[in-house]
């Protein structure tokens, strides 16, 4: 199975999930949207991040739109979208480097008429949300039906 892949058995599933989200947001949804897995904001905390760090990295994951189509953003466009100094956003995206989030590759360049960078991995955000969802307490399942034929649930 190909976990890029919308399977054709979910498929109705998410074209009802992206018609409920289109009619919830309406045109705020016209300038694009971010899909962030849950585990990021529920355990910040628990994953070490500060709310500075926070904001950065999702600036980071804005960009990243394709697995191998790694994100390129100045530190001074993030800067300017939060109100800080270019030098603010470099401290975070070194202790983000630190932490194992991202993983920065010098000297990339996208276009011809663009400079040398950095393009930002972001591989490692995906790793320690699978490993912290891995280890996280297991909820346990309830059968609701069971709950109701039993009569526990009244």
């Amino acid at each position: 199975m190909n976990n890029n892949v919308v399977e054709t058995s979910n498929l109705d599933a998410h074209v009802a999930s992206t018609k409920l989200n289109t009619i919830k947001w309406g045109k705020a949804l016209d300038s694009g949207f971010v899909l962030i897995p849950s585990t990021l904001l529920r355990y910040q905390h628990e994953l070490g991040l500060d709310s500075a760090e926070l904001v950065v990295l999702l600036n980071l994951l804005r960009s990243w739109w394709g697995l191998d189509d790694l994100p390129h953003v100045q530190t001074s466009t993030i800067a300017d979208r939060m109100n800080v100094s270019r030098r603010t956003v470099q401290r975070h995206i070194e202790t983000l480097e630190k932490k194992g989030f991202i993983k920065r590759i010098w000297g990339s360049k996208r276009g011809v008429n663009e400079r040398a960078g950095a393009t930002y991995d972001l591989r490692g955000t995906v790793k320690i949300l699978s490993d912290h969802n891995n280890f996280t307490r297991a909820v346990p399942t309830v059968n609701i039906l069971n709950l109701v034929e039993t009569g526990e649930l009244l």
